[in-house]
């Protein structure tokens, strides 16, 4: 029976809309899919490699970083720091030891066993630094007297040393 005025229709169209809902892919679609799937596959695999190289670049810089805090904190924690000092290694043959002396205080930071070639005695003490004049105005000239001993034995050298006064 046709609807009457009297009447509504058993059913009547609201709206139309557009829903997200799975169908059926084509053939065609399909392999476009997949095609499209293996090329983002290798997007994410290059985004991953990418990020992990940043990170571990971004793991250095933040372990840097904290290296420094902590010689910094170090330094203001003892009210001291690091720095080159001009030491000298004296030997002291009676104890069998080697005094490492810092020359702007003369205090020893170190002191070691002598090894092997610390126990070998030099026969001509290396030049004096200081060869100039000394304190009373004598001209001293030890590296050139030692230089005029090289033709010298051993034995001479000693000998020369001794009447200078420079070994006893």
């Amino acid at each position: 029976m046709p609807p009457t005025i009297d009447s509504p229709p058993p059913h009547e169209v609201l709206r139309t809309l557009h829903l997200p809902i799975r169908v059926a892919l084509t053939d065609e679609e399909h392999r476009a899919k997949g095609q499209a799937l293996a090329a983002q596959h290798q997007v994410v695999v290059q985004l991953e490699e990418e990020h992990k190289a940043a990170k571990a670049g971004m793991k250095a810089d933040e372990n840097e970083a904290k290296a420094k805090l902590a010689h910094l904190a170090t330094d203001v924690r003892t009210q001291t720091e690091v720095r080159s000092v001009e030491c000298e290694e004296i030997a002291n043959y009676d104890k069998g030891t080697v005094d490492t002396i810092r020359l702007d205080t003369g205090a020893i930071v170190d002191t070691r066993t002598m090894r092997d070639h610390d126990r070998q005695r030099k026969i001509v003490p290396d030049p004096d630094p200081a060869d100039g004049e000394s304190e009373d105005g004598e001209v001293v000239e030890r590296s050139k007297r030692r230089k005029s001993k090289a033709g010298l034995s051993g034995i001479g050298i000693v000998r020369e040393l001794e009447d200078d006064g420079e070994v006893s």
